[in-house]
């Protein structure tokens, strides 16, 4: 069923004239054909762009995940990169702690490929993709400048939260799974750390319909790109 939404939100998305992915084809990651991705490129980019790493939850399409991200007005100049989770007992699903190195992989490919801005990097994921980009931001910290979780997002027993990633959390306000309560619970463990952390409700929305609500995380991760600290 989520599955089903999720792709009829891809449709929709095209209809509208949302961003093409570039190329409109898969890029598989080299000598690993079991991960692949997807690339949406700023149509007028210039210098070194800012770079978002965008993680799908569980059955989710990466390529509906680019367009999705791409359309963000806010995010016109940010290249996009969305992989594909290997297909694991019939669904697409991360693996905590075995998929890290593969996503820096992707990471590092797009890096040597397009004119990236390091300093401006950020991640983000959905439901059990905000869950993997937590632990990315968390035990990478110097590969990401900010992690903006939407539906999902937990510590994984770190004992030592990096100071210099910003988090988002975005939560929809009828979410059974990751409700405003948690995600608020959340903020404020991150931000006794002294870390930085919002947690923004989305009215009226639940885990499915939660998925393409982006522009609140979009306006945090340009605040981060544009100033280091989304604060500001």
């Amino acid at each position: 069923m989520r599955t089903t939404i999720v792709a009829a939100i891809a449709v929709a998305l095209v209809a509208c004239g949302a961003p093409q992915v570039s190329g409109s084809d898969w890029v598989t990651l080299k000598g690993v054909p079991a991960w692949r991705y997807a690339v949406h490129v700023p149509a007028n980019g210039s210098g070194p762009a800012p770079l978002l790493l965008a993680l799908h939850g569980a059955g989710g399409d990466a390529q509906s995940v680019a367009r999705l991200w791409g359309w963000e007005k806010t995010l016109s100049d940010v290249i996009v990169v969305a992989p594909q989770a290997p297909n694991r007992s019939g669904t697409s699903t991360w693996r905590a702690g075995k998929d890290e190195d593969a996503l820096l992989a992707i990471l590092d490919e797009v890096r040597a490929k397009y004119d990236v801005d390091d300093s401006r990097t950020a991640i983000a994921g959905y439901s059990s993709g905000a869950g993997m980009a937590f632990r990315m931001a968390v035990r990478h910290p110097d590969r990401f400048r900010a992690c903006v979780a939407i539906g999902g997002g937990r510590i994984h027993g770190e004992r030592n939260i990096p100071t210099s990633v910003s988090f988002f959390l975005l939560a929809g306000e009828r979410d059974r799974g990751f409700g405003p309560k948690k995600a608020e619970r959340l903020a404020e463990t991150l931000r006794a750390s002294g870390v930085t952390a919002e947690a923004m409700t989305v009215r009226g929305a639940d885990h499915i319909t939660l998925y393409s609500k982006v522009a609140p995380a979009a306006e945090f991760l340009a605040r981060s790109f544009r100033h280091g600290d989304p604060a500001q």
